[in-house]
């Protein structure tokens, strides 16, 4: 009786050491490779995410360059035919 629950318990230590050695060789490597994928796409997240922040204040700037531009013609338009109509 003894040497059977010796020989369990020897087998259940090789079943475990086998089981550590598998999670040594092939799990952690591939945890840690999904951990830095992981880093790298939030990287990217955050750099997509400026981005399209940056985008959205150039185009606001764009049409703010714009509305001044056509004020300016607006006003330009304004004093030629003031000219214009003094002159006549």
């Amino acid at each position: 009786m003894i040497e059977v629950t010796a020989l369990s318990l020897v087998t259940y230590a090789s079943n475990f050491q086998c089981l550590f050695q598998m999670l040594k060789e092939e799990i952690t490597p591939t945890l840690n490779r999904l951990k830095e994928e992981r880093s790298s796409f939030l990287e990217y997240q955050k750099i997509i995410r400026e981005l399209e922040h940056l985008n959205k204040l150039y185009i606001a700037y764009k049409f703010v360059c714009a509305e001044v531009g056509t004020v300016s013609i607006a006003r330009c338009a304004n004093m030629l035919s003031c000219i214009v109509v003094v002159m006549f």
